[in-house]
């Protein structure tokens, strides 16, 4: 996890826990910055053995006739990178 912290140095300080599997496990919050999205959406990674990383992003909480991204999945860290690169250019530092 903190290699993968310091290889993302566009990305902002997430918050850092423990996920209820015993594992680390890094948040952000997505900011709203769409009329069309709304806003508060989540991206959680939890750094599995081996170098794979377990993702959930949600753009944002359902709500009816509002556009909603996700993804999720377990992939090698590249592969994960590219999979929420949509949600971390909302979050990555200007």
């Amino acid at each position: 996890m903190a290699r993968f912290l310091l290889e993302q140095e566009q990305l902002p300080d997430p918050e850092v826990a423990v996920s209820p599997n015993a594992l680390a496990q890094v948040e952000w919050t997505l900011p709203d910055t769409s009329d069309s999205q709304a806003g508060n959406g989540l991206l959680a990674m939890e750094f599995l053995c081996g170098g794979t990383i377990r993702f959930a992003a949600l753009s944002s909480p359902y709500r009816q006739g509002t556009d909603r991204l996700t993804a999720h999945g377990t992939l090698p860290t590249a592969e994960t990178m590219d999979a929420v690169r949509t949600f971390t250019a909302r979050i990555a530092r200007t």
